[in-house]
C-alpha cells in the first residue's frame, strides 16, 4: 500500500490523503481495535502524513477538522507514529521525511485559528471533538475560542450541529457557555421534528449532564412530538431520553410515559442491563407505575442470574424499592448479586442503593427472609453509607425557622437534625406537639420537580411512606410560601394551620 501511494503521489491531493486517513480511522473506530489498526497499517499513514504535510497549502477548513478528527478517532497510539524519508516528484524532487504524527497533529490544531472565518458550525463541532477526544489539552484554549464564536450564528445551526455542540459542551474541558446553551436550546426548540432518535435521545442526555436549567419547554415538545413514533428508538435511545428526563427533574406527560412503559415491556428482551435500569430508574423518579412492565423487569432480572453486574442490580433493587414493588426473590437476588461482586468492592452508591431494598423489605415485609442473607457488618456499612445520604433531606434555613417559630407559639418542643424512623435510618427537623404527635418538618421540598412545585418525586414519596409506616407524620413546609411570611405572627399561624 505505501508503495501504491508513491507510485500514485503525483495524483494524490490532501482531500484525496485526508478521506484515507478517514477510512482507516473509521475501520478502527468500528471494530473498536484502534492499536490493531495502527500496527497493520502504520506505514500507509506515515505515508500519508508525508503526503498531506508536504502538500499543506492545500488545506482547507473542512479538511483541517476532518484530520483532527481522524486523528482523535485513531487514538493516542497514532501519535507515536513517524514518517520515513519519501521522495515526492511534485515538489520538485524534494525528500521530505521524519514527519512526526504527533508534531502534525499540533500544527493542524494551530493553524485551525488561521481558519476560523472558513469554518461552518459543523467544521468548529468536528474540530472541537477531534481536540477532546485525542486529548490535547494545549488545544483547549482555541476549542474554547472556537466555541464562543458559535454564538453569533446559532441559528444557522441544523439539528446534527445542535446534538454535537450540547455533547461539546458537556466536557468541562471547555469550560463554562451558559449564555451560547441558552440560545442552543431556544434554536433547537424549533428543529425538533428534524431531529433523528438518536439526535434527540443524545440531546437530552446532553441537557441532563449539564443539569440545564432553561430545557423544559424542549423537553416538552420533544415528548409531544415523538411520543407516537417511540416504535422508531432504539433500546438505548429510549433508555437516554427516560434516564435524562428523569435527571432533569422534568415529569412527562401520563400519555408519554405509558408508552414508554408498553414499548418497554414489549421489546425488554432488547434492552441490556444498564438500559433497563436506566428506564426503570425513571419511572421510579416519576413514581409510575406499570404492572406490566415491572414484571418484564423482574422476570429479565431473575432470569439472568449472575449474568447481571453490580452497578445494576443495586440501581435495579433501589428502583423496585421506590415502586413498591420489591420481593423476597428481587432482594435475594441483589444481595446475592453483592455477595458474588464482592461487599468490599461496593462503592458508596451501590451501598445506599443496597440499603433502601433492606429497610423497604423490613419495614414493608418484616417476615420476609432475604435481608437475613446480609452479613451484620456489611448492614452496618450500608446504613452508614445511607445516613450521610440522607443530611442532604435537613432543608438548612428553612427548617430553623420553622422549629424556632414553633418553640415561640407554643406549639411543642423540637429536635433539630434528629436520627429517627425505623432502626433510626432516616435524618432530619422533627416537631413533637403537646398530644404527642411527632412531625418531620421540610422534609426534601427541595427536591420537588422544578417545573411541578406540588408534585413529589418518587424518592420522597417512598421516604415519607417509610417515615409514616413507622409512626411519624410529614409536615410539607414549601420553601417559597414560607420564605413569603415576613413575621414570626404569620410563621406560627402557618404551622397552627397545617397541624
Amino acid at each position: 500500500m505505501t508503495d501504491l501511494i508513491a507510485l500514485q503521489e503525483p495524483k494524490f491531493n490532501c482531500r484525496n490523503a485526508t478521506a484515507m486517513v478517514q477510512r482507516i480511522a473509521n475501520v478502527s473506530v468500528k471494530g473498536g481495535v484502534q492499536d490493531f489498526v495502527i500496527q497493520q497499517y502504520g506505514s500507509v499513514l506515515t505515508s500519508l502524513f508525508v503526503l498531506i504535510k508536504a502538500k499543506w497549502k492545500e488545506m482547507d477548513a473542512r479538511q483541517i477538522s476532518e484530520l483532527v478528527w481522524s486523528f482523535a478517532r485513531l487514538g493516542s497510539a497514532m501519535l507515536t507514529l513517524r514518517a520515513p524519508p519519501m521522495d515526492l516528484k511534485t515538489v520538485g524532487e524534494t525528500t521530505i521525511g521524519n514527519v512526526d504524527a504527533g508534531e502534525l497533529f499540533v500544527e493542524l490544531v494551530e493553524m485551525s485559528e488561521d481558519y476560523c472565518k472558513d469554518f461552518t458550525p459543523t467544521d468548529v463541532l468536528i474540530l472541537v471533538r477531534g481536540i477532546v477526544d485525542m486529548p490535547y489539552p494545549k488545544g483547549y484554549g482555541t476549542a474554547q475560542r472556537l466555541i464562543a464564536g458559535l454564538k453569533s450564528i446559532v441559528t444557522d445551526f441544523n439539528s446534527q450541529d445542535v446534538a454535537n455542540l450540547l455533547w461539546c459542551l458537556t466536557k468541562p474541558e471547555l469550560g463554562s457557555h451558559d449564555d451560547l446553551l441558552v440560545d442552543v436550546v431556544k434554536h433547537a426548540e424549533t428543529l425538533v421534528r428534524e431531529f433523528t432518535p438518536q439526535g434527540v435521545a443524545n440531546t437530552a442526555w446532553a441537557l441532563a449532564k449539564l443539569q440545564c436549567q432553561e430545557c423544559e419547554t424542549l423537553l416538552a415538545v420533544i415528548t409531544t412530538t415523538v411520543e407516537d413514533n417511540l416504535e422508531g428508538f432504539k433500546p438505548q435511545e429510549v433508555a437516554n431520553l427516560a434516564w435524562a428526563m428523569a435527571r432533569l427533574m422534568y415529569l412527562p406527560r401520563p400519555k408519554f410515559l405509558s408508552r414508554l412503559a408498553d414499548l418497554g415491556a414489549d421489546r425488554l428482551r432488547l434492552f441490556n442491563f444498564q438500559e433497563t435500569c436506566n428506564l426503570l430508574f425513571a419511572f421510579s423518579v416519576f413514581a409510575f407505575q406499570d404492572p406490566g412492565f415491572l414484571a418484564a423487569c423482574r422476570a429479565k432480572f431473575l432470569g439472568a442470574g449472575s449474568d447481571v453486574g453490580l452497578r445494576d442490580a443495586m440501581s435495579a433493587v433501589a428502583s423496585f424499592a421506590v415502586l413498591d414493588c420489591l420481593d423476597d426473590d428481587i432482594m435475594s437476588w441483589a444481595i446475592q448479586r453483592a455477595d458474588d461482586h464482592g461487599f468490599e468492592n461496593m462503592n458508596a452508591s451501590q451501598r445506599r442503593q443496597l440499603y433502601q431494598g433492606v429497610l423497604h423489605m423490613r419495614l414493608m415485609q418484616p417476615d420476609a427472609q432475604a435481608v437475613a442473607q446480609m452479613p451484620v457488618e456489611v448492614d452496618v456499612t450500608c446504613r452508614a453509607s445511607w445516613l450521610d445520604e440522607e443530611e442532604r433531606y435537613e432543608p438548612t434555613g428553612t427548617t430553623a425557622e420553622v422549629l424556632q417559630a414553633a418553640q415561640r407559639g407554643d406549639l411543642g418542643e423540637c429536635c433539630s437534625q434528629a436520627a429517627f424512623g425505623p432502626e433510626s435510618a432516616f435524618c432530619g427537623s422533627t416537631l413533637s406537639t403537646k398530644d404527642g404527635t411527632t412531625f418531620v418538618l421540610g422534609t426534601g421540598d427541595y427536591l420537588r420537580f422544578r417545573n411541578m412545585p406540588k408534585m413529589a418525586t418518587g424518592q420522597m414519596k417512598w421516604r415519607e411512606k417509610m417515615l409514616a409506616t413507622s409512626g411519624l407524620f410529614v409536615l410539607r413546609v414549601d420553601p417559597n410560601e414560607w420564605g413569603a411570611m415576613n413575621s414570626e405572627e404569620r410563621k406560627v399561624a402557618y404551622l397552627r394551620r397545617k397541624l
